[in-house]
């Protein structure tokens, strides 16, 4: 395999460093339905399940080198956290909690829920 080793990358008008593409950059994202769960598209990413009642857990196509990555999300309408306090999070996977605004957990029912998520740090 080749390495191209560059210090900046520029369209023409704008210069960034490197760093920032490979070090900013997310390294796993998922948009999937919670209904079923389905994945409708995403990066690095190999599944999505429901784990229970608004929990489910993410699975990465290819495993971050240790558990200190960050994680942001959201769903349609409502904000989607990780629960240090009950879930897990692992090199190869993450579990999501689905909470309803009023901070009670549980999936939202008849409707196509969508959730977005993305995770930053370093590949093993």
């Amino acid at each position: 395999m080749s390495n191209l080793v560059v210090s900046n990358i520029s369209d023409g008008t704008t210069s960034v460093g490197t760093e920032y593409v490979v070090n900013g950059s997310a390294k796993a994202w998922a948009d999937f339905d919670q209904n079923v769960p389905t994945l409708n598209n995403s990066l690095n990413v190999s599944s999505a399940t429901d784990t229970s009642s608004g929990l489910y857990t993410v699975n990465y196509s290819s495993s971050f080198n240790s558990t200190s990555y960050a994680m942001t999300g959201t769903t349609r309408g409502y904000h989607l956290i990780e629960d240090t306090a009950t879930n897990s999070k692992g090199t190869s996977f993450i579990e999501l909690r689905n909470w309803y605004v009023s901070g009670t957990a549980g999936q939202r029912v008849n409707i196509d829920l969508l959730s977005y998520s993305a995770m930053y740090g370093d590949l093993a």
